[in-house]
């Protein structure tokens, strides 16, 4: 007994419109950036730009991949996969972190112990990542550096 073959259907694919594209980016081009559309993803070279003009951050290599320094203490580096970004956190931050926001930090036994978390690159939008960058900094960098900074900067 011979099987009939099936006619396989294509699967309709959706288009947005160019002019629907544009309207779009238009309506939210104006738009305060708190109030835009976030856009998750995020490479170490735009790392190192978020936090590029705070005071004593260096661009280093720590464990034989790219890293990112202050007054020689790590403040994050690329793990080795190239996809993830360990990040110095206190444990309390840590913590609250890893519950509030499971898709974007995550922890493997190694870190387990130390003051870091790991940061999916791919998922995390670029305002968070400068907010998890700064709070690493301010864990790092000179108490002095940090107060000049703040003196300068936040009032």
């Amino acid at each position: 007994m011979a099987h009939k073959k099936m006619p396989t259907k294509r699967l309709a694919t959706t288009k947005v419109p160019k002019k629907t594209a544009k309207k779009t980016a238009k309506k939210t081009a104006n738009l305060p950036r708190r109030d835009r559309p976030a856009t998750k993803g995020a490479t170490f070279d735009v790392a190192l730009a978020l936090v590029k003009h705070l005071p004593g951050i260096v661009e280093s290599t720590s464990y034989g991949t790219r890293s990112i320094k202050a007054a020689k203490a790590m403040v994050a580096r690329l793990k080795e996969d190239g996809k993830t970004l360990v990040v110095r956190m206190d444990i309390v931050s840590r913590d609250y972190v890893l519950q509030a926001e499971p898709d974007i930090f995550y922890l493997t036994d190694h870190y387990r112990e130390y003051p870091a978390v790991l940061v999916r690159l791919a998922e995390i939008d670029k305002d968070r990542l400068r907010e998890v960058l700064e709070d690493a900094w301010r864990l790092v960098a000179p108490r002095t550096l940090v107060a000049a900074w703040d003196v300068k900067h936040l009032e």
